[in-house]
């Protein structure tokens, strides 16, 4: 199969990473490095990719970026799942061609954490978009998308795998096109009023609104849902004058049309617009300044 680079580099964490990783090595005669992003190193990414003679890479990012900066072979640097921006000096380099992977359907929820910003804002569909890298974070020319549905269900967590597998069977369908240098890409469309997400934001700065109907509050509860991991921290709620945090969430449907809101011992419960909200393991953590 014709080929444009001498070598790939993919920088990122996760499956997903390694899953691309792997593909490239399999299909194609040229060296793969991996440059893992996780803050320790990762076992599942180093042995696996130790397996199937991808060279890994942990280490200062700073280091590793200089490492990038210096090849003089032509680079196919993918960005899987990258919480790092990749320097200009590296962008600029004759010899690379960048390509990232992004979870959601672009110019839409640019950004950090795309999969509960489209979960909170009750987007009916979700998807993630391959495209070319440039110094503005998210604004490159699109190469494929491909659209994940979103349904009353779906968080953060789940949303996320099913981008992943989009994301890779995109990524499959590309790979000879980009690798032989023929791949067409089409600039962004111009939308107004989309908001950048950074790191720092969270779907409404953490708290959950009892004014919302049962179906926003169902959807704030799974945009935070990232099963184990809490990239936003704990959620809180207002309720007399305090501040609480809870351990278990559950939604269910009811037969419940017009809206109530009761707390029993430790349950907070929510019900109307057919659904049940219940709230386990509330937890006062402190008075709030602007009682609820």
């Amino acid at each position: 199969m014709e080929q444009k680079y001498n070598k790939a580099i993919i920088i990122g964490l996760g499956k997903i990473a390694f899953r691309c990783a792997e593909k490239i090595k399999r299909s194609f005669s040229i060296e793969v490095e991996l440059f893992d992003v996780n803050d320790e190193p990762s076992r599942f990414l180093s042995s696996n990719a130790d397996k199937c003679n991808i060279k890994y890479l942990f280490g200062d990012k700073q280091e590793v970026f200089d490492l990038i900066e210096k090849e003089e072979s032509a680079v196919l640097l993918l960005s899987v799942y990258n919480p790092l921006i990749i320097p200009a000096n590296i962008l600029d380099k004759p010899g690379i061609t960048a390509v990232n992977l992004h979870h959601s359907l672009l110019p839409f929820h640019p950004g950090m954490y795309s999969e509960a910003w489209a979960v909170f804002e009750q987007d009916e569909y979700s998807g993630i978009t391959w495209h070319f890298v440039t110094p503005k974070i998210d604004a490159g020319d699109i190469i494929i998308q491909k659209k994940v549905p979103i349904n009353d269900r779906t968080t953060s967590y789940s949303l996320l795998y099913d981008m992943n597998e989009a994301a890779y069977k995109a990524f499959e369908e590309i790979l000879p096109a980009i690798m032989n240098g023929s791949i067409k890409a089409f600039r962004q469309p111009q939308t107004a009023n989309i908001s950048f997400h950074y790191k720092k934001d969270k779907p409404n700065n953490g708290i959950l609104d009892l004014s919302w109907d049962t179906r926003k509050i169902s959807s704030f509860l799974r945009a935070y849902d990232y099963f184990a991991a809490a990239p936003f921290g704990s959620p809180t709620v207002k309720w007399n004058g305090e501040m609480y945090t809870w351990k278990k969430y559950k939604i269910t449907p009811c037969d419940t049309a017009s809206k109530k809101i009761s707390v029993a011992g430790q349950k907070l419960i929510a019900e109307g617009s057919g659904l049940k909200i219940v709230l386990t393991g509330l937890e006062s953590c402190g008075t709030c300044s602007d009682p609820a």
